[in-house]
């Protein structure tokens, strides 16, 4: 008994440690999709279906829009939605929606802002549910066209 209490001592030390590392630590977080980057301001997905701009890669639908985040420490803050009609299980709207969370997640450092701040939807539009490595496959072509997009001679003005 005394040697299992001596022992759970310094474990729970390091996880605290760890926890504690992996919280203050910029290098570790990079790849995080913390609460300042979600979009959730009414106003901010009002002013991104009427003024933004779509790029598709199937299953997935990009709507972005140059806006005034309220955060300044973010350059882009990012929505997910999955249609009722499609998937009538809150389970199967709630597996996609973590599903492209985390494509997002692992990609986001591909999309070149140029400085800007920029409001995301991703909507899911396929009506089967697709594994991880499809999601990113996806998410990496709406990366691609995002930053087509922003070049000089892209449609953004």
């Amino acid at each position: 008994m005394a040697f299992a209490k001596k022992l759970k001592a310094p474990a729970m030390a390091g996880a605290f440690l760890f926890a504690y590392i992996c919280r203050n630590s910029t290098t570790l977080t990079t790849q995080g999709f913390s609460k300042k980057e979600r979009l959730k301001r009414q106003k901010l997905i009002e002013d991104l279906f009427a003024t933004g701009k779509k790029v598709k890669a199937y299953p997935m639908l990009l709507i972005f829009a140059q806006a005034q985040l309220p955060q300044d420490d973010v350059s882009i803050q990012a929505g997910v939605s999955v249609s009722k009609r499609n998937h009538k299980l809150a389970v199967t709207r709630n597996r996609i929606k973590r599903l492209i969370r985390e494509a997002y997640r692992k990609n986001k450092a591909g999309f070149q802002t140029n400085g800007a701040t920029f409001a995301f939807m991703f909507i899911y539009t396929g009506r089967e549910v697709m594994p991880l490595p499809e999601m990113e496959k996806a998410m990496q072509k709406l990366v691609k066209r995002f930053n087509e997009e922003l070049q000089p001679g892209g449609n953004l003005s």
